[in-house]
């Protein structure tokens, strides 16, 4: 994936970037909602048309379960290198279609850890930060029944097309080339 540790490498400053998370302004991490996603890519066809509104759990990212592995890296704490991992835990699309201005919410919840191994080669994850990522906008709906998502955050679109009763939103960021995909369903009850 290439979601956080994407944008963190496009800086250059990964370790100082970490280690300095919990300092940066709140400002900061608004402007962060708008480049940092999580990835997730599934193929499949659509069986039942989505609710149009209403709230949708994230269920996969590249395909595989939550939590999703982003990235793993080293870095060097003032001449301490540990390992840290970034994980996409969970996440919600919010779509209130029913009004004049339809509008659209993401929250991605990320936590990264640093990782040891034990005596006999089991892993520890020691967690060292936590992030909520946010996106808000407008929704636009095409011929094919996709929905248009623009960020007033970044000003970036992203399109959500109907899967399985749930959508699967291709993300595209301002601060990350790839596009993103995120597979979002129903709640279970």
């Amino acid at each position: 994936m290439t979601g956080v540790a994407g944008l963190l490498r496009s800086t250059r400053k990964t370790s100082y970037w970490i280690r300095n998370f919990m300092r940066v302004p709140l400002l900061w991490l608004a402007l962060a909602s708008a480049a940092v996603v999580a990835c997730g890519r599934e193929v499949t066809t659509p069986h039942q048309e989505p609710s149009p509104s209403g709230d949708f759990d994230l269920s996969r990212a590249e395909g595989k379960g939550l939590p999703a592995l982003d990235s793993g890296d080293s870095v060097d704490l003032q001449g301490v290198v540990e390992y840290r991992e970034i994980y996409l835990e969970r996440g919600t699309l919010t779509l209130t279609l029913e009004q004049d201005s339809p509008r659209f919410e993401t929250l991605l919840h990320y936590a990264w850890y640093a990782v040891t191994i034990g005596d006999s080669g089991e892993r520890h994850l020691d967690l060292r930060g936590l992030l909520d990522i946010r996106d808000r906008g407008s929704v636009e709906t095409d011929a094919q029944g996709n929905l248009h998502l623009k960020s007033d955050v970044s000003g970036a679109e992203h399109v959500a097309s109907p899967v399985n009763g749930g959508y699967s939103v291709l993300y595209r960021q301002v601060a990350i080339t790839q596009p993103l995909t995120l597979l979002f369903v129903p709640p279970a009850d």
